[in-house]
């Protein structure tokens, strides 16, 4: 494991700490493959569109990697370094699980950045405020799907994040089901064996001409994403060996 200093992370006795990738132990048996299909960045996409910021939306529509954008925009450069990214990826996440503007700034290393921010993204921050407000009015949030989500209003800080993790679960649910609906109406034999948060994973016989069916699966998941109003894009990958050696597949 490496260090935001470049430098390995050791342990209390000095010996460097290894990573290890538990995908690797599975994998599909001789005669099938498997296929992981998962949203791209939905919990970002569903902040963004959530929030209206239309500066965040036209990010994802020109195909940037988030976190690569705010890293970007957060420290004004056109070519951000990896610690760069990392630091604007925990900003963009301690808006979404609602950490305060001191723990943002702290986490970024840059004083005075949620103000910046606030001026950045106007949208963003008018959707906070007006989340807080409906707490403390109220005692609920609804999710984009008009779901109707309790938040104690000791916790009203988490309001967007109960918004969020909401909607991301109306998606998931929706896709899922219809993926169900799809697999039942096909004569192959394609099977979905695993849900881990917003990733799904399939397996199928080597025989099968697989191709089409990941495409149909792809489209009803980000079908699923556009009937909440969140522009979705699904990845697929296929997995021959074992998880941990998926590779990208087009389709």
């Amino acid at each position: 494991v490496i260090g935001e200093d470049g430098l390995p992370v050791t342990d209390m006795n000095g010996k460097a700490i290894m990573e290890y990738c538990i995908r690797g132990v599975f994998g599909p048996t001789k005669d099938s493959y498997w296929s992981a299909v998962d949203y791209d960045q939905l919990q970002l996409r569903i902040f963004a569109y959530w929030s209206k910021e239309p500066s965040l939306i036209q990010a994802f529509e020109q195909g940037f990697d988030f976190h690569t954008y705010m890293a970007m925009r957060i420290f004004e450069t056109d070519s951000p370094t990896s610690l760069q990214r990392r630091r604007a990826k925990n900003v963009n996440f301690g808006y979404i699980f609602g950490a305060g503007p001191a723990k943002i700034d702290s986490t970024a290393g840059v004083p005075g950045l949620t103000a910046r921010v606030s001026k950045m993204f106007p949208n963003v921050q008018e959707s906070i405020d007006k989340t807080i407000e409906q707490i403390n009015k109220k005692g609920y949030v609804m999710t984009m799907g008009g779901y109707r989500l309790s938040v104690p209003r000791y916790k009203k800080y988490a309001g967007v994040n109960y918004i969020v993790q909401g909607t991301e679960g109306e998606i998931v649910k929706r896709a899922l089901v219809n993926i169900d609906s799809y697999l039942e109406s096909i004569e192959y034999n394609t099977e979905l064996i695993l849900q881990i948060h917003d990733e799904f994973l399939f397996e199928f016989s080597k025989t099968l001409k697989y191709k089409p069916v990941i495409r149909n699966i792809k489209k009803i998941m980000e079908e699923a994403g556009n009937y909440y109003g969140v522009i979705c894009k699904a990845k697929p990958d296929l997995i021959k060996d074992n998880w941990a050696s998926a590779e990208s597949l087009a389709v």
